[in-house]
């Protein structure tokens, strides 16, 4: 998986969702179980999926206009 927090890498539609997480953390906060430290937007140049991530390596990601913790385990992809 490659990443990068680079913006001037990301297409139109990747700035879009930047847009969208940063709205929807300014209306709803983070998640609750998401660390504060270390926060910054990045993206998967693979699949161009935008994302919040932070020190820790946890994911929050956008869904129906609000952020929600994002959790993967072999192959099982949750979201909370």
């Amino acid at each position: 998986m490659t990443t990068t927090t680079n913006l001037s890498e990301f297409g139109n539609r990747e700035r879009a969702i930047v847009i969208e997480l940063m709205t929807a953390w300014n209306n709803g906060g983070l998640p609750s179980d998401f660390e504060e430290k270390g926060v910054q937007i990045m993206m998967n140049t693979a699949s161009g999926n935008v994302f919040l991530t932070n020190d820790e390596y946890q994911v929050a990601m956008i869904y129906d206009e609000k952020l929600e913790s994002y959790y993967t385990r072999r192959g099982l992809t949750i979201t909370l």
